[in-house]
């Protein structure tokens, strides 16, 4: 190998090594969201970033090192289906409420495991997934059948 090929070789790797550190660097912007779920309880409200497409759903809580405890991520999908998430990535256990096209919580996923590549499964149809701290469900009441409700999504 001459030493040109070497210098174009070591520009090469470089530049890609670069251009990567770039694209992971590129920062996903959520719209902002008031979410409050209906309990027997009460009201309980979370400050929420939304992922509305694939790219913010793909993106979600993933490598965040805390969550506050009222705060969230709400997962909005077109139409109801059966969501599978993972926690690849993320470095925090959470809750995950499933709910339908009424806001009505159908399901819940407790305290996920951080990093697990393991499915999570809605279980039945949903439209929206809200994401909060793990154990926050079970602290605040929250159950199936409570009504979660979120209006006024604002662009951050």
């Amino acid at each position: 190998m001459s030493r040109t090929q070497y210098f174009c070789g070591c520009l090469l790797l470089g530049l890609i090594a670069v251009c990567a550190g770039l694209a992971h660097a590129q920062e996903i912007i959520f719209p902002r969201a008031e979410v409050v779920v209906e309990t027997d309880e009460g009201d309980i409200r979370f400050d929420v970033e939304v992922a509305m497409n694939s790219e913010q759903r793909g993106r979600g809580l993933m490598e965040r090192e805390f969550l506050a405890s009222d705060a969230g991520m709400l997962f909005l999908y077109e139409s109801e289906r059966m969501v599978s998430m993972w926690m690849k990535n993320t470095w925090i256990s959470l809750d995950m409420l499933f709910m339908d096209d009424d806001g009505i919580v159908r399901h819940i996923a407790t305290e996920t495991e951080p990093l697990s590549l393991d499915i999570i499964s809605s279980k039945v149809p949903a439209v929206a997934v809200l994401e909060i701290g793990a154990g926050v469900a079970q602290e605040s009441g929250i159950e199936v059948g409570d009504r979660v409700r979120y209006e006024g999504i604002a662009q951050q």
